[in-house]
Formats: structure tokens, sequence, C-alpha cells
């Protein structure tokens, strides 16, 4: 834009002030627009902090709850801001900073979690008894990694009970897992989570 002006004013030096102030005011307005933006931008990242801070039970932790224990609005907004950025996300969502563990962090679910995301590529591979989502699925459920083959010949042995026609991922999880606890060499290899 400030060339097209130069182009305008090019060899007319009364023109210079005119010019330099056709500079500045676009500055200006570009200035502003970047503080809007930020400005918009903190203010949303607030909202979103105090709706999850609001949804949370572990919003009683972390390093923001080091800096204010008031329960206001600002208080919880400062606490929001300081773990957003304190980079203690992970020690709160790990349980290492005086905060409850999140259910996806929680050893005890991973292996829903897994058979919930994997449901349908575990189907497929069960069917055929190999594959690498069986694989990871008996990590996820507690087997060793001696188990592994032991564990896919059992799926496959075992589809139609574990993954039959409107059975769920859930229901899936658990019926595998009877699989493995009614197995004496899987038992062994195995320790099921809760």
């Amino acid at each position: 834009m400030v060339q097209d002006y130069v182009l305008l004013f090019y060899g007319n030096y009364s023109n210079i002030p005119k010019l330099l102030k056709i500079i500045m005011e676009d500055s200006m307005r570009k200035i502003k627009t970047t503080f809007l933006f930020l400005f918009l931008l903190v203010g949303f990242n607030a909202l979103v902090q105090l709706n999850a801070a609001a949804a949370d039970s572990s919003s009683g932790c972390g390093l923001g709850w080091q800096v204010t224990q008031s329960m206001t609005t600002s208080g919880s907004s400062t606490r929001s801001m300081t773990n957003s950025t304190s980079s203690s996300e992970f020690a709160m969502t790990s349980g290492t900073s005086g905060c409850a563990k999140h259910d996806l962090v929680k050893n005890e679910s991973m292996d829903i979690h897994y058979t919930q995301a994997n449901f349908e590529f575990l189907v497929a591979e069960a069917a055929v008894g190999q594959g690498e989502y069986l694989n990871g699925w008996a990590r996820a459920i507690g087997c060793s990694d001696r188990a592994q083959s032991d564990f896919k010949s059992e799926a496959q042995k075992n589809f139609e009970t574990v993954f039959s026609p409107g059975k769920t991922y859930s229901d899936s999880l658990n019926a595998m897992k009877g699989v493995i606890g009614s197995n004496p060499k899987l038992v062994g290899q195995c320790v099921l989570r809760s």
C-alpha cells in the first residue's frame, strides 16, 4: 500500500508530509487491528479457561492455586491464566501437582479408551487373528509382550463371543477379559486392569 503512495508522490517533495501522514495512519490501523486481535484472543482464552475450570474437578490445584485461593471470578481467572501459561498442564493432568488424575491418563481406564478408539480395527484384526491393533489391545488390557500370539489366537478363536453383533466396545472388552480369565496360559501373562 505504501509503495502505491510513493509512486504517486515520486518527485513531488511538497507532498512528503502528506505521504508520512498516510504511512502513519496505515501503520496505526495495523497496530490497532493487532491489539484488538490480541485482546480478543486473551479474552476468549479466559472464557475457555473459566468454563474448563467450572467443569473440572481439579480446579483447586496446580500452580494457579498457589497464586490465589480466592473463590471469585477474578481468582478463578487468575488461576486459569497462571495454569495455562506456566507449563503446568502436564503436572495437573498426570496428578503430580496435587490434582486428581484425569480419566484419560489413568492407567486403569487405558483399556477402555483404547478399545473405544480402535473398535472397528480390533473387530477386523480379531477376525483374522493378527495385526498391530490387536497387539496394542493386548498391552492396553495388561498382557505382556510374550502373550501376544496367544492373545491374538484366543481373540480369533472366540471372535463370535467377543464381537457378536450388537455388542458395544465395552461389552467386547469385558468378553475378552473373560476369555483371558478362562485361559490358564493368558492368566499368567496378563494383569487385567479393572
